[in-house]
């Protein structure tokens, strides 16, 4: 009996190695061993056997039973909840309280960006608030399934990280001027965004 479906995909060659034969007869002598760890795709399985190919192209038999006794699937790379903790923090943040004076708040909304770069710019546009927008691409991945390298969310929390920093940088320039808490609530969320790195490597993810 042959049977292809859930059972076939990538796979790991377990500890110690398997024989492999060019046809699915026990009769005939083992043309190889596969090395541990190896990975191989398996194409179908017949009864005792699995067809397997590996990443030169090769394709031989092993013994199904030995195979699936030891073998597990390589997992896909996990997609974390802080990638969107991390974004949902930064935008709400951008929308809170990020100065305030006299009683009267400012939020990211009303800070151009250019004045946390050079802090005497007169440019009003565009707000820090929608440059903080760019942190909802950290959502994608739970749309495609598929993770970003992991790279890309310490790019994100670096955008956020510059807003958080430059607005404390700011004040310093300004008289009578105090954080609000919306930039701890944004360099927060940065935090969550950054810190899914080294979770993953820390898990070995």
């Amino acid at each position: 009996m042959t049977y292809q479906g859930a059972q076939a995909g990538v796979r790991t060659i377990p500890a110690g190695g398997l024989p492999v034969w060019a046809e699915p007869n026990p009769a005939l002598q083992p043309t190889t061993r596969a090395a541990p760890g190896l990975q191989v795709q398996v194409l179908e399985y017949t009864t005792g056997w699995a067809k397997i190919a590996f990443h030169n192209g090769w394709v031989g038999w092993v013994d199904a039973r030995a195979f699936e006794a030891s073998s597990a699937r390589v997992s896909k790379p996990a997609i974390t909840p802080l990638p969107a903790i991390g974004a949902a923090l930064i935008v709400l943040g951008g929308f809170l309280p990020w100065l305030t004076a006299g009683g009267e708040d400012a939020s990211a909304w009303d800070i151009p960006v250019m004045s946390l770069v050079d802090h005497t710019s007169t440019a009003e546009d565009p707000k820090t608030g929608l440059m903080l927008l760019v942190v909802l691409l950290a959502g994608v991945p739970y749309l495609t399934r598929k993770p970003f390298p992991q790279v890309f969310n310490l790019l994100l929390a670096g955008v956020a990280a510059f807003a958080g920093l430059g607005t404390i940088l700011l004040i310093n320039d300004l008289v009578g001027v105090s954080l609000g808490i919306g930039v701890f609530v944004t360099l927060g969320g940065a935090v969550a965004l950054a810190a899914e790195l080294f979770v993953t490597r820390r898990s070995g993810r």
